[in-house]
């Protein structure tokens, strides 16, 4: 080039690129390795002097009509449109006042929260972007022009860029400066900036379960005012957003609390003191031997003489109260499985009233289970799910069972998947029903006289849902949150057939039978084979969990714990009782609990939920509340309420693992959670009680706007007490 020559038109793009590279080198060298050599595989770069663009042909087509900056405007115009300052996102509502009812420690702590919100009445409308954008999500890079725009005339608190065309982010790279529209999020600690680039034509499910897995660490930001924006209305993003959404109240069942994580700690440390043999994962040499997994969705009963004959060729897995419906039918199951850690599957159990058969029946139960079910059970051997804390801390992977939760049945699918199971049959697992009084199988606990109210259905907590058979049926937000994760745990079990046998709710990646006589038919599979399995599932050679490795994790997570609700108590009181102040506080905890998830998986399982919990209402009630006044004090209750919780979390904690009593003498093994235990009835016993909208009128006390409920406590002149020990 001659020296007046002026450079060639593209030269500033490489430049921005040239730029860009090095930039991802430093902060995101993986961007960097991937796109540093990239060749683009079905578009092109197209500079465009004489307009001063650039644009992407795809199939000699420009995607912008030679005008990027013009479409990015225009397209960023229509979005603040729709999502702007002071607009009202309407998306999850906060939850009712009296959701949390159980008497324990983290429900009593969280309902007190929701008590004070609900003090006046409240209608909801939505909630306010008063002046900053907390979560926005881009799905699509284009030439990342848009993005350049948004961030510059809006305060956007966390950023996330989807991408799955490696060949637009690669042309970004010539058309916008990176550095300059993440280094400000890098500048300050309450924001942030991160890709989810999928490269090798990803699925639609795996574009969900990327996007999902980011999404979930900004909770409680997302799902409440988490604002997607959908560059050039892309119809696959539109669809994984519809996916996303929909599994919005999959999430929030799926976050577990502190009662029931204690529970589930007090039942394990029992158990491993009472030296349950581990579950260890059999040989790989066993014979493939096809499993029928049986819930007890009301289909069994029509199905039960089909199972009856598989189960000539096949492994049956009762989980948990399917056990009743196989008991009314005559069936005998191979083994059962259980998971929940609550009193009441014992209980529910032993209204069988058939003590032999119940003995005569091998049992598979989570580390986490009752310790009166092993008394009631035959032979038994304790697995370990993978997702909670008490595998993290006490097992290794050999006597874990991975995606066993959140149900018994997802726990026998997991089984079947770890073990190389190449046949599955679903019977039972209808996650449906055809009306609202045959919700289960004839014989379940849910029938009886004691529980026959409480399983009731109401015609307004229905909602409708594809059928196996055609046509749709009747499924609850419960139900199908167990179908949706059972479904997820399926799309994992790759080489594996799985015959849905059962007529509830269609299931993917499974193939409906209306009948599995012919199936059964073609099956061989000698009793000897079934015997040598069953064998290998309760091996004579197992052990239990050494005494001393149990002892050293107890006095080790305790001191870890300590820490960390320590620090989470300094976050809390230094944050300002603001808006803007709560939702920095949100995403420091979040940072905490993601820097903790990978130093410490058991404790991070152990205090993730509640912590979800707390952040949730509080979200949802400051972001729902108009008044900055009201907004300050709410958020002072609440942070007390929270600071408390985690002072009373350690203690409680410390409590259970310095405990010695026998399983006969400890009443959190002997009561379901919604009763108190005594340590409960202590904790409201030295409850300091205030009145409020109490007045003296003539000589007389009036009280106003005062709601009274005990339950199960008197007044002794000085305090409440448990009745039974009132003078």
């Amino acid at each position: 080039m001659q020296k007046n020559e002026p450079p060639h038109p593209a030269q500033k793009y490489l430049n921005v690129r040239a730029k860009n590279l090095a930039f991802f080198k430093r902060v995101y060298p993986g961007i960097y390795d991937y796109f540093n050599g990239y060749e683009m595989q079905h578009s092109k770069v197209d500079i465009l002097p004489d307009a001063g663009e650039i644009d992407i042909l795809v199939d000699n087509c420009h995607v912008y009509r030679g005008a990027s900056g013009d479409y990015a405007k225009r397209e960023v115009a229509t979005f603040l449109s729709a999502f702007d300052y002071g607009v009202k996102i309407k998306s999850i509502g906060p939850l009712e006042k009296d959701t949390y009812k159980n008497p324990r420690f983290f429900a009593r702590s969280i309902a007190s929260v929701y008590h004070e919100y609900y003090r006046q009445e409240r209608v909801f409308s939505g909630y306010e972007l008063s002046n900053f954008f907390p979560l926005m999500v881009f799905m699509g890079v284009g030439l990342g022009k848009h993005i350049d725009i948004v961030r510059q005339i809006r305060d956007i608190r966390h950023a996330l860029l989807f991408e799955t065309d490696m060949d637009r982010f690669a042309a970004s790279l010539y058309a916008v400066d990176w550095q300059e529209i993440i280094q400000p999020f890098f500048q300050d600690g309450r924001r942030s900036f991160n890709f989810i680039l999928l490269p090798g034509g990803v699925d639609e499910d795996q574009m969900q379960a990327g996007l999902w897995n980011q999404l979930i660490k900004y909770c409680p930001i997302f799902p409440v005012t988490c604002m997607f924006y959908n560059h050039s209305g892309h119809p696959v993003y539109d669809r994984i957003i519809d996916k996303v959404n929909s599994d919005l109240y999959v999430h929030l069942f799926s976050f577990g609390n502190f009662d029931d994580e204690l529970n589930q700690l007090n039942n394990a440390l029992h158990n491993f003191r009472s030296d349950i043999k581990l579950f260890f994962r059999p040989p790989q040499n066993l014979k493939s031997i096809p499993i029928c997994v049986v819930g007890s969705g009301p289909s069994l009963d029509k199905r039960i003489e089909e199972l009856r004959q598989l189960s000539k060729h096949a492994i049956v897995i009762s989980c948990g109260s399917a056990l009743a419906a196989l008991h009314k039918h005559g069936v005998v199951p191979d083994l059962q499985i259980e998971l929940e850690s609550d009193y009441t599957t014992y209980a529910l159990h032993c209204q069988l009233d058939d003590p032999e058969y119940l003995k005569s029946i091998k049992l598979l139960g989570a580390a986490q289970l009752n310790p009166l079910l092993f008394e009631i059970f035959g032979e038994s051997r304790l697995f370990f799910k993978d997702d909670g804390p008490l595998a993290h801390w006490f097992a290794n992977p050999n006597v874990s069972i991975p995606n066993a939760t959140p149900t018994c049945t997802n726990a026998a699918l997991a089984l079947a998947s770890l073990i190389g199971s190449k046949q599955v049959y679903l019977f039972g697992l209808d996650y449906g029903f055809p009306d609202l009084t045959s919700h289960h199988a004839t014989g379940t606990v849910y029938y009886k006289e004691n529980l026959k109210k409480h399983s009731e259905i109401n015609e307004q907590d229905v909602i409708y849902v594809p059928a196996a058979a055609g046509g749709t049926v009747a499924t609850t937000t419960f139900l199908y949150t167990a179908k949706r994760r059972t479904e997820n745990l399926l799309q994992a079990m790759a080489g594996v057939q799985v015959f849905n046998c059962s007529d509830g709710a269609s299931l993917d990646k499974t193939t409906w039978l209306a009948s599995a006589d012919e199936q059964q038919a073609s099956l061989d599979v000698p009793e000897l084979a079934k015997k040598e399995f069953i064998e290998a599932i309760f091996a004579v050679t197992h052990s239990p969990l050494p005494r001393p490795k149990t002892e050293l994790i107890k006095k080790q997570v305790i001191v870890q714990l300590t820490a960390f609700t320590e620090s989470l108590k300094k976050l809390a009181n230094e944050a300002p009782a603001t808006l803007a102040g709560y939702t920095d506080l949100c995403s420091r905890v979040g940072q905490a609990l993601q820097v903790l998830e990978q130093q410490n998986k058991g404790l991070y399982y152990f205090t993730r939920g509640s912590i979800w919990h707390f952040l949730l209402a509080g979200y949802t009630h400051v972001f729902s509340m108009n008044s900055t006044s009201e907004q300050a004090e709410y958020l002072d209750y609440w942070t007390g309420i929270f600071v408390s919780f985690l002072t009373g979390l350690t203690g409680k904690t410390k409590g259970v693992t310095e405990k010695q009593k026998s399983i006969y003498d400890d009443d959190m093994v002997s009561r379901p959670i919604f009763w108190t235990t005594d340590a409960d009835s202590e904790d409201i016993a030295q409850v300091e009680w205030t009145y409020t909208g109490v007045r003296v009128e003539e000589g007389r006390l009036v009280m106003e706007l005062s709601e009274w409920q005990f339950e199960g406590y008197g007044f002794d002149g000085e305090k409440y007490v448990r009745y039974e020990d009132l003078p």
